[in-house]
């Protein structure tokens, strides 16, 4: 786990992840947390790592995976 955390990058909220996270919630309902991951994993080609991948299971272009189900 401790490997894992110091490889992690911070992105940041920028006005395409903004735009993006609008687009996604004037298109489905989902909150605006789980919105706002969405739009980051997009725009960064990144794949959503969660215990709940049916918060984005109607997303187009959105990839998760639940570790716990390896």
């Amino acid at each position: 786990m401790e490997a894992f955390i110091n490889a992690c990058v911070t992105l940041t909220i920028n006005d395409e992840v903004v735009n993006q996270t609008i687009a996604i919630r004037k298109s489905k309902k989902i909150k605006l947390p789980d919105a706002l991951i969405a739009a980051t994993a997009h725009i960064y080609n990144l794949t959503i790592l969660t215990n709940n991948t049916s918060d984005f299971k109607n997303l187009n272009g959105i990839t998760t995976m639940d570790p716990w189900e390896q």
